[in-house]
């Protein structure tokens, strides 16, 4: 559903950051059937064999569009909506889940791969994938170029892209460090990028001037992402709300020294474009919540 709702709004939003873009996709296999996203696409095909480029292996390749999303300007953008609307932004360190249970009644845990050492939540399935990345400036490139990756039908592995933003600006990647926790640019790593998406760009080097290198760590969670709700209370441990909230257990004291904790984390390298989807299932656990305390079979409904 995120895909779709991008894809609906692409043309008219405001952000500026949201857009699509042609793209070319090489395969170091032989095809065999279509990958599953293929049909939200707007455009798709298959190459042709006389249009893979002998010089990098592709053993099959297609055209697509697909969306893209500048990253930084889009969460200013989502920040300004949730101000606009009457939100606030506080910075504050989080060392215990307690902390938050005492802040709110409903809690919204977005914490990423700080879930891992959250006190109180302390996900064991929490764990990094190590993303390098350069940026590089295209102003003397003659003319702009579509994205262009290099990747196995297989959903682990390195994929090779050269990625265009809204700005002018191109990401190269092609880094899957799982289980590493370095943030600093390796310059080895640099180097292997560079040499990679050099095969996929021949003049790279003599069309771009580098911006900047940096890494992030995406959250990825053994299982998938943490899409649910519990009832947490104060100092103690938590019971999964369908065995306390559905069947009307819980008492006044704990209505008052516990929360409501809705889930939403570990998307992994997928985040962005799950943002949308991820968001209405999270709308849809917290008006479950509201139904609930709202019931007149509810103790403690005037606490939300």
């Amino acid at each position: 559903s995120s895909f779709l709702k991008f894809l609906h709004d692409v043309t008219h939003h405001e952000s500026g950051c949201v857009y699509v873009r042609k793209g070319i996709v090489y395969f170091g296999e032989e095809k065999k059937q279509n990958p599953w996203f293929t049909h939200l696409l707007p455009k798709f095909r298959w190459l042709s064999p006389s249009e893979l480029p002998s010089h990098i292996g592709a053993k099959c390749g297609m055209e697509i569009e697909t969306i893209f999303i500048h990253p930084a300007p889009y969460l200013r953008y989502l920040q300004q909506q949730i101000v606009l609307h009457g939100g606030s932004f506080t910075r504050k360190r989080i060392a215990h889940v307690d902390e938050l249970i005492a802040m709110s009644p409903i809690v919204i845990n977005c914490s990423g791969l700080g879930s891992a050492k959250l006190g109180g939540l302390d996900d064991s399935k929490m764990f990094p994938v190590r993303g390098q990345t350069i940026l590089v400036d295209t102003s003397k490139s003659s003319s702009p170029r579509p994205m262009v990756q290099f990747r196995s039908f297989k959903e682990t592995g390195n994929p090779w892209s050269i990625l265009p933003r809204s700005d002018g600006v191109y990401l190269l990647n092609g880094t899957y460090g799982k289980g590493d926790y370095r943030t600093t640019p390796d310059p080895i790593v640099a180097g292997e990028i560079l040499s990679r998406c050099s095969i996929l760009w021949p003049t790279l080097l003599e069309d771009v001037q580098i911006i900047s290198h940096q890494v992030g760590l995406r959250p990825n969670r053994k299982g998938g992402p943490r899409m649910e709700m519990e009832w947490k209370v104060l100092g103690e441990g938590s019971v999964h709300f369908n065995e306390v909230v559905g069947k009307g257990k819980h008492r006044e004291g704990d209505v008052r020294s516990g929360a409501y904790i809705v889930h939403n984390y570990g998307h992994g390298g997928s985040g962005m474009i799950m943002s949308l989807g991820s968001s209405l299932d999270v709308l849809r656990l917290v008006k479950k919540i509201v139904r609930k305390e709202s019931s007149p079979r509810s103790v403690g409904a005037a606490k939300l």
